[in-house]
């Protein structure tokens, strides 16, 4: 919100509590008054109501984020693998 406002003055209005309308977001516009007021408990909190609104649960959040994570480390592995045989040739080429 306020892209029309340098850096810094975004920042002294939201300091002044000078905040932006919500009232376009149906979803989310709550949400946002409710952390620029401090009226959430932790950002556990916040988490657990975004993925709410979302129709989702922290657990299958970090199902998923594991999941991904898992598909990185077996990307990880082959992309390795061909690194080190792509430099193995390439050294055989140069002793030659």
């Amino acid at each position: 919100p306020r892209d029309e406002l340098d850096p810094r003055a975004r920042v002294e209005k939201l300091m002044r509590n000078e905040f932006p309308s919500v009232s376009e977001d149906t979803v989310f516009g709550d949400a946002m008054m409710q952390c620029w007021h401090g009226e959430y408990a932790s950002i556990a909190s916040v988490q657990q109501d975004v993925f709410s609104r979302l129709g989702r649960s922290v657990a299958e959040d970090e199902a998923l984020m594991q999941a991904a994570m898992e598909r990185m480390a077996a990307q990880y592995s082959l992309l390795r693998a061909e690194c080190e045989e792509y430099m193995t040739k390439q050294a055989r080429e140069r002793s030659y």
